[in-house]
C-alpha cells in the first residue's frame, strides 16, 4: 500500500531538517579548512588559539558524523 501523506509529509520533514543540518555541517567544515589551509600556506597569519580552535572544529565534527547513527 502506498504512504499516506501525512507519512509523507512527515518524512518530508524529517529530510528538510536532515538538509539543513547537513548545511550547517558543511558550512563550518568549510570555515574550519579555510583556516587550516591558510595557516599552512603562511603560518604567521593564524594565531595559534584560532588555528585551535579549527583543528578542534573539525575533529568534532568528524566525531560528530562518526557516532550518529544512520537512522538520525
Amino acid at each position: 500500500m502506498a504512504p499516506k501523506k501525512k507519512e509523507l509529509d512527515a518524512q518530508l520533514r524529517d529530510l528538510a531538517e536532515r538538509h539543513d543540518a547537513l548545511v550547517e555541517i558543511v558550512q563550518r567544515l568549510a570555515t574550519h579548512t579555510a583556516v587550516v589551509a591558510l595557516a599552512l600556506r603562511d603560518p604567521e597569519a593564524v594565531p595559534p588559539p584560532d588555528l585551535d580552535a579549527a583543528l578542534t572544529g573539525i575533529s568534532d565534527i568528524n566525531t560528530a558524523l562518526l557516532t550518529r547513527s544512520p537512522a538520525n
